[in-house]
């Protein structure tokens, strides 16, 4: 299960989608949600970039006044949603809650090391203005804190986890990924075994998979998609949208970053245009 669950905040754009999936997955649970703000000075911080006292001061300025605006926007969407807010984060957890952390991050080894004690953490998939800022919190996640995310779309989803697909590419990074997930994989009412022929690598078959998850109780179906390496990502998300899911799972970034650099990558290509929560682990 998902009992503590940390949700970095960057921008506004996207806050209600996050929060919407936060507070979904929270109810399942009675979980905690620990909204952690991420400084506009995390990209700075992270390029180790030289900057100007007077642009240092202004990006300071901005963090203010985010943390100010975004809390605000938070206190509104857990009211809306009745989730009473904490002050302490480490408080019993005693049915689902939420708490805003005071001091914003600024460094990614501290969000990643923050992550590593959560069950998941929740963010927002690149896209906007700050789209790289959302991607880099994204990655850090994924390669650093060695805990799955929850990637959510721009616009909050109807529903979420009751019909999963899962991208499966016969992969350890896959098969992870669908461990982690497990605790939403038992509670869905479909699960959908996607597939695309020419893509993956060597190991079990989509069938193999369904096989050993309709041992465990689970209503599974499986689909071997005509296609290949090049449009995996698509294809994956054009399936999982005619089969009206609302969750996928990926294992992340299978291939090294030269292939990626080559023939791109379909990890990159679902964290950018996924319109549904995706589910991923490295």
């Amino acid at each position: 299960m998902f009992k503590n669950i940390l949700v970095p905040v960057s921008q506004g754009k996207g806050l209600q989608s996050l929060l919407s999936c936060a507070s979904a997955i929270g109810r399942r649970w009675q979980s905690r949600l620990v909204c952690q703000l991420v400084s506009p000075l995390f990209m700075v911080e992270l390029t180790h970039e030289d900057v100007s006292s007077s642009v240092f001061e202004a990006l300071e300025a901005d963090e203010a006044e985010r943390a100010a605006r975004l809390k605000s926007r938070f206190k509104e969407l857990m009211a809306a949603q009745k989730i009473p807010i904490v002050s302490d984060p480490n408080a019993p957890v005693d049915g689902l809650s939420a708490h805003w952390m005071d001091t914003a991050t600024r460094n990614v080894q501290e969000l990643a090391g923050r992550a590593q004690v959560y069950d998941i953490a929740i963010a927002e998939r690149p896209f906007g203005d700050e789209a790289n800022m959302r991607s880099t919190i994204v990655k850090t996640l994924l390669f650093e804190s060695g805990r799955p995310i929850l990637v959510t779309p721009p616009e909050p989803p109807k529903s979420i986890g009751t019909r999963i697909a899962i991208a499966w590419n016969g992969s350890s990074d896959s098969a992870r990924t669908i461990a982690f997930a497990m605790p939403l994989l038992q509670e869905a009412e479909e699960i959908h075994v996607l597939s695309v022929k020419g893509f993956g690598v060597h190991g079990p078959s989509g069938a193999d998979l369904a096989n050993a998850l309709k041992n465990q109780g689970l209503t599974v179906v499986t689909r071997e998609i005509d296609g290949g390496r090049d449009d995996a990502g698509s294809l994956f998300l054009e399936s999982a949208a005619k089969a009206r899911c609302d969750m996928l799972l990926k294992g992340a970034y299978t291939h090294g970053a030269i292939h990626r650099f080559i023939f791109g990558g379909t990890t990159d290509h679902i964290l950018k245009n996924a319109e549904i929560p995706v589910f991923m682990a490295h």
